[in-house]
């Protein structure tokens, strides 16, 4: 079969990119044919480039709101999907899931949307949350299927009034193996924490450096990876104004996050929202306790206490930091539970079968 799958962004890369290009690299060695759109070049056409998958630029989609320019990427994409003649599009990301999903009605193209996390979860502001649940209703009775990444956003869908019991599927993320030698061996001290995340307003930076100040006197370091969504400077004049320079680092945009993950000691991802998050699963896969924020699909992932700490107010992060700082022993029980937890759930095999075969059912089903 023949598939296109359409995202806003190729100039950034995150969950839904790295969902995406693992689905096309597998479907591609399985002998199907794949096609990658997206709105503008950068760091995600790269990686496709390196897995040779082939990919495609729509003129004007943007990810922000711009009436002239979305109806000139809704024709581009039109275009491209009569060029292709593809048998179903698999679309991701917001603005592509509205331009896509009235693209793929136009042409009478089957098309699957996957929700990396809805843009009106509890978190989000009050106004932000309607205008999204309005935008998704409307675009899910053009849905032919709805994929959420977790359990968690499959009740958020349908307590919403968007898609219906039997349209809308949940298959939690998955990744592909590592190497034994890219585990990372928790009981080192002192620890090396690690957290992996854009600096946007999505992602509480400054809920860690604030918890961490109040360990500063214990042996830790702390590794921030993640590119700038314009929060960045902040948090680094917060770590100046704390006086915590020499025990943590912005090391940005890296290509290099498994090697970084084996060298680490504890994982951390503080959140106001979430879906379910790929850097969560990278973490256990490594062997990595996690402390993780309280939101979204997160405790689907990481069963508090076993395999490290869910978490919901400061002064929870504070301590269950500090008992893992302080404990190696812990630290490796943990590690070695979420490792045994991401075999047994989350590798890229299960999430991938299952996907295939909601594209497969519906794809039979339009013929």
């Amino acid at each position: 079969m023949t598939i296109m799958f359409l995202i806003t962004r190729g100039d950034s890369i995150g969950g839904a990119q790295i969902h995406v290009k693992d689905m096309a690299k597998q479907l591609q060695e399985d002998g199907h044919t794949v096609f990658v759109s997206f709105g503008k070049e950068g760091i995600f056409s790269k990686v496709l480039k390196e897995n040779d998958i082939s990919y495609r630029v729509i003129g004007n989609m943007v990810r922000e709101i711009n009436p002239f320019r979305d109806l000139l990427a809704l024709k581009n994409i039109v275009t491209e999907i009569r060029s292709i003649k593809p048998d179903m599009i698999a679309i991701h990301s917001s603005k592509a899931g509205i331009l896509g999903r009235i693209a793929a009605k136009i042409t009478g193209t089957p098309v699957v949307f996957t929700a990396h996390g809805w843009a009106f979860t509890e978190g989000i502001a009050n106004k932000k949350r309607l205008l999204y649940q309005w935008v998704e209703r409307a675009g899910a009775r053009i849905s032919d299927k709805i994929i959420t990444v977790s359990k968690y956003d499959r009740n958020l869908s349908l307590s919403n009034n968007i898609g219906t019991e039997e349209n809308t599927i949940a298959i939690q993320n998955g990744m592909y193996d590592i190497e034994d030698d890219l585990h990372a061996t928790p009981e080192l001290s002192p620890p090396n924490i690690i957290m992996i995340a854009r600096f946007q307003v999505q992602k509480d930076h400054i809920g860690l450096i604030r918890a961490l100040h109040e360990l500063k006197h214990l042996e830790w370091h702390l590794e921030f990876i993640g590119e700038d969504g314009g929060l960045m400077d902040k948090a680094k004049k917060l770590v100046s104004d704390l006086g915590l320079e020499g025990k943590i680092d912005f090391l940005g945009n890296r290509s290099d996050v498994v090697t970084l993950l084996s060298r680490s000691q504890i994982f951390v991802l503080t959140s106001f929202w979430e879906g379910f998050p790929l850097t969560i699963i990278e973490a256990m896969r490594a062997g990595l306790p996690v402390i993780a924020s309280n939101v979204g699909g997160v405790n689907e992932a990481v069963v508090d206490e076993e395999m490290g700490y869910v978490v919901s107010s400061h002064e929870e992060l504070v301590s269950r930091l500090k008992l893992l700082i302080s404990s190696p022993e812990l630290r490796a029980k943990m590690g070695k539970k979420g490792l045994t937890r991401y075999k047994e759930n989350f590798t890229f095999e299960h999430m991938y079968h299952k996907t295939l075969a909601v594209y497969t059912e519906l794809i039979s089903s339009r013929q």
